[in-house]
Formats: C-alpha cells, sequence, structure tokens
C-alpha cells in the first residue's frame, strides 16, 4: 500500500471520527436513551455524511470509488468496536442483575414486578451481598493492580488512578454523564 493511498484512508478516518464523535455531543438522538442504540443510530449517521461528503470531493483528492467504500466501512467498523468496548462496557455493570431480576419475579405479584425500592434492595442483597459482588470486584481491581487493601483500608493505586482519568476521558468523547 502506497503512502498516498494511506494517507487518504487516514484521511477518511479522521473525517469520520470527527464528524463521528460531533454527532455525540449534538441533540441528535437524544431521547434514545440506551447509549448502545443511539451509538449505532450516530454510527450510521455519521456513515451516511462522510459518504456523501466523500462523494462530493473524491474526485478532486483523486479518490476511487474502491478507497472510498473501503475506508468508510473501515472507520465505521473501527468506531464500532472502540464504542462497544469502552463506552457500552462501561455503561452496563448492573443492567443484566436488574433484568434477570425481572425476569425471575413470580407472575402471581400484584404489580407483577417490583418497586424501585425493591429491586434497589435486591441490589444491595442479592447481587451485592449474596453474590460477593463488591469482594469479587475488588479481587478482580487488586490483581490488576488498579486497588490496594492496605489493613482493611481499600485505596486507588497509580494504574487505577490512571485508568479512572482515561474512563472520564472517554466519557467527556462520548458526552457521557454520571
Amino acid at each position: 500500500m502506497s503512502i498516498k493511498l494511506l494517507g487518504k484512508y487516514l484521511l477518511i478516518f479522521l473525517l469520520f471520527t470527527l464528524i463521528y464523535l460531533l454527532l455525540f455531543h449534538l441533540p441528535i438522538f437524544s431521547g434514545q436513551k440506551v447509549i448502545f442504540y443511539r451509538g449505532i443510530y450516530l454510527l450510521v449517521l455519521a456513515t451516511i455524511v462522510i459518504a456523501a461528503l466523500m462523494m462530493v470531493i473524491r474526485k478532486r483528492i483523486g479518490l476511487g470509488w474502491e478507497t472510498l467504500i473501503a475506508a468508510i466501512v473501515m472507520s465505521s467498523c473501527i468506531h464500532l468496536v472502540v464504542f462497544i468496548v469502552f463506552p457500552v462496557t462501561f455503561d452496563r455493570s448492573v443492567t443484566i442483575f436488574l433484568l434477570n431480576t425481572l425476569d425471575s419475579q413470580p407472575a402471581n405479584q400484584i404489580c407483577r414486578g417490583y418497586t424501585e425500592g425493591q429491586l434497589q434492595d435486591e441490589l444491595i442483597n442479592g447481587y451485592i451481598k449474596a453474590k460477593g459482588a463488591l469482594v469479587k470486584r475488588l479481587n478482580e481491581q487488586e490483581i490488576i493492580n488498579f486497588v490496594a487493601d492496605n489493613n482493611r483500608c481499600v485505596s486507588l493505586t497509580k494504574k487505577g488512578a490512571a485508568f479512572i482519568r482515561l474512563s472520564k476521558i472517554v466519557d467527556k468523547i462520548y458526552g457521557i454523564d454520571h
């Protein structure tokens, strides 16, 4: 692959990145409260916008159809992977437990579910305490050196603090409020 061709791929990727991340900070699809779906909708929109933009300037920058299509597909795929691995994963922690709790609720209940207070109790008692979620997570974090336990005093390590800084940057880039 020539440097010139690689430069065209990089240009499209950078423009795609700029458009995609900008869309996260606009109120487009803001009614979609599930971050995964909003990200997918914005990814499709970014793909359409970059495709339209590139079709307009394609001849001026000497871009063939194959290169254009391949660069847009690659950019879209890379952003999909990054989006799922970071913001979506960071956003999901307790959801599956709550959904499974609701799914296992006996059908003979008056409200056929849980009140928010009952769900909170289930989360604390059924997930954090009964399943040892806190201890399990602390052990995992200690193994990867994100936290240290000194005489039952758990604190963040330098590596853990660096990860938190990264997560805050990711949150800011994608406009996620916690």
